[in-house]
Order: C-alpha cells, then sequence, then structure tokens
C-alpha cells in the first residue's frame, strides 16, 4: 500500500494517537499496580509538554489523591475544570478530594 503524500498528515494523526493511548495504557497499568511514582512522573513529562492534556491530569490527580497529597490533586483538579468545566470525572474527584480533606 502506498501513501501519496497528501496523505501524510492523516496517517501522522493516527499515529501519534495511537502512540498517546498506548503511553496512558503504561500509566493506567502503573496506577492499577500503585506505581503511582512512576505514574506521577508520567504524567508529569507529558503535562511539561501539553499542559492541557486532560488524560494526564486526570491521571496525575488520581495518584496525587491515592497518595494522599491532596494539595497537588487540587490543583491538577483545578486546572483541569478550568479546561473542560463539564468534565464528570474531574468533578467527582474534586467531590472526593474536599471530603477526604476534611477527614483530617
Amino acid at each position: 500500500m502506498r501513501i501519496s503524500i497528501e496523505q501524510l498528515p492523516v496517517c501522522f494523526d493516527r499515529i501519534l494517537s495511537i502512540l498517546v493511548s498506548s503511553f496512558f495504557c503504561v500509566v493506567d497499568l502503573d496506577y492499577k499496580l500503585n506505581n503511582f511514582d512512576a505514574s506521577i512522573e508520567d504524567c508529569s513529562h507529558t503535562l511539561s509538554n501539553d499542559s492541557k492534556n486532560i488524560d494526564g491530569l486526570i491521571y496525575r490527580a488520581q495518584c496525587y489523591l491515592a497518595k494522599q497529597q491532596y494539595d497537588q490533586a487540587k490543583q491538577d483538579l483545578n486546572d483541569l475544570l478550568t479546561i473542560d468545566p463539564e468534565n464528570n470525572e474531574a468533578q467527582v474527584l474534586f467531590l472526593f478530594d474536599i471530603e477526604e480533606i476534611s477527614k483530617f
């Protein structure tokens, strides 16, 4: 199969999308294995290149919550809700964050 020059941008976008999805599968696996520091590091690297990456903010906030680093989680959730105010997952995590903080 040959790809024309005109098709290259579409192919590149597809490849990039697959790579990003694969990357977040690794982050998700680290999270599920309680490797929170590895997930935080990977998400932080992604966010240093794209500060509005919703998946990076969600995963990193979840890791911070799991590590009881509530200030960092709250910052990520605030950033996420600024980017996407209707994000249901961020709203739920934000409410969880507030409940956890109130226990202390």
